[in-house]
């Protein structure tokens, strides 16, 4: 079929004001200054009125930061595939899939991907906004050591808190959440709060 006169293509894409839906075929390639060996695939920035940025980090063997960072935004990284070694202060911290960490404001960080193919790395930042409480530590986990939390009125979902839930001084959640087959939301969502979504398996509607 012949499209239209003007129509180059089509895309589940959308990007209005309020929200935008980026299939991973539709995000092209970037790089960023102070990654080397690094493809870097943004899907969330301030540009599209987001106050976070989302972006999905490739890496071959050696590939990541030139230097250690410190750019006085907090930042959360969560391992999808490959093996990474990140620094935080220094200390190196070895990360496999499903591995995570949180790099709290004022704490230096770098990122080294390791031998046996391409590694894949999620990266969330932000600019932290403080309260009457003191910055948070790091944190350094693995999604396996999680406690699911359930809700006996909603069968079939689990959420996985990788950051605590009744620290104030966590001005952000990150989780996973998980949907058995045939679960779904029970209510549409209406909230004040920024939400970033990156799927990570399966498929739903």
């Amino acid at each position: 079929m012949t499209p239209p006169p003007g129509i180059f293509a089509r895309s589940r894409g959308v990007v209005t004001s309020q929200y935008a839906v980026m299939p991973p075929e539709g995000i092209l390639s970037s790089r960023l200054p102070g990654f080397q060996d690094t493809t870097v695939r943004i899907q969330a920035a301030p540009q599209l009125g987001a106050r976070f940025a989302l972006m999905l980090l490739e890496m071959t063997p050696g590939g990541g930061t030139t230097d250690t960072r410190d750019d006085n935004l907090e930042h959360v990284f969560y391992l999808l595939e490959g093996t990474v070694t990140l620094g935080i202060d220094g200390e190196k911290h070895e990360l496999k899939p499903g591995g995570y960490v949180y790099v709290p404001t004022g704490h230096s960080y770098d990122i080294r991907a390791e031998d046996g193919g391409e590694s894949r790395l999620i990266w969330i930042k932000r600019p932290y906004e403080k309260i009457d409480l003191p910055v948070p530590d790091p944190i350094v986990g693995h999604r396996d050591a999680v406690e699911p939390y359930t809700r006996e009125e909603e069968p079939g979902r689990y959420w996985l808190h990788l950051l605590p839930t009744d620290d104030l001084a966590f001005d952000m959640h990150v989780n996973i959440l998980g949907f058995k087959p045939g679960s779904y939301f029970p209510m549409v969502e209406t909230n004040i709060m920024e939400n970033g979504l990156y799927m990570l398996e399966g498929k739903m509607e």
